[in-house]
């Protein structure tokens, strides 16, 4: 079920496995950082109301790069309290190189880095990671 959607993502929830599958869309190469900021807290909004417990973020069109200043303030204000909420995280990653090392650092951050995080280049293998 779809519960958010902009012109950079779409968020839909899987609530029958608990999961929140975001998909990222090329325009985010126009992206500024408080509509980065924006959209992190609707994923977090959304994790919460329904309790979910995985995600799958499909990031090959994320070309949007999230600089060390972002890294931290999504450790600080998204992450940060809510982790153990996570039990698993799978992303599947872009190709091109910039974004992909943007998002590995984001995931190994402090507080992001307790989470079960890891990186696939193909989605179904994300989503038998997840058991979804």
């Amino acid at each position: 079920m779809e519960v958010y959607k902009n012109e950079y993502l779409s968020i839909k929830i899987d609530e029958t496995n608990k999961v929140l599958i975001e998909e990222w869309y090329a325009t985010t190469t126009e992206m500024t950082k408080d509509e980065w900021k924006e959209t992190r807290h609707k994923f977090k909004d959304v994790f919460l109301q329904y309790k979910l417990n995985k995600f799958l973020s499909l990031c090959k069109e994320l070309y949007f790069v999230i600089t060390p200043e972002l890294q931290n303030w999504m450790a600080e204000n998204i992450t940060k309290g809510s982790e153990h909420l996570v039990e698993k995280a799978a992303l599947v990653i872009p190709s091109e190189i910039f974004a992909e090392v943007s998002l590995e650092q984001t995931m190994s951050e402090k507080e992001t880095g307790k989470l079960d995080t890891v990186f696939f280049d193909d989605e179904q293998n994300a989503r038998n990671w997840l058991n979804i």
